[in-house]
Parts: C-alpha cells; sequence; structure tokens
C-alpha cells in the first residue's frame, strides 16, 4: 500500500476499518487487515490501530508482522 492510495480511497479505507471494527474476523476485509492497520497509523489513529493489531495478533498468533 502507498499513501497514495490511502488518500485516493479514503472513503474505501474508513469503510474496510469500520466493517472490520464490527464484524472482526468475519469481515470480508479480514483479507486486508494489515493494510487496514497500515491506514490507521497513516490517519494517526493510534488507539484503532493498536486495538485492530491486538485482535489480529490474537486471532492469528502473529506477533511479529508489520
Amino acid at each position: 500500500m502507498t499513501i497514495l492510495d490511502y488518500v485516493e480511497n479514503e472513503d474505501l479505507w474508513i469503510k474496510k476499518a469500520a466493517d472490520l471494527d464490527s464484524n472482526g474476523i468475519t469481515s470480508t476485509y479480514w483479507p486486508e487487515v494489515l493494510s487496514v492497520i497500515g491506514y490507521l497509523e497513516y490517519k494517526e489513529n493510534y488507539e484503532s490501530c493498536q486495538q485492530l493489531w491486538q485482535y489480529y495478533t490474537d486471532i492469528s498468533g502473529d506477533k511479529e508482522s508489520n
């Protein structure tokens, strides 16, 4: 992902983040969870970023990925 992708498609990223927040692993956007975490970090939404990262690591057991 690039910053340009985040800027050009911001509405979609907001939708993805909201869907992941609501539906977790059952979200249709779950395969993109790391990209959504990157988007939240880019937007300096660190609380949501940390919450989603914690959920991701709890589910996947992946503590090292970034």
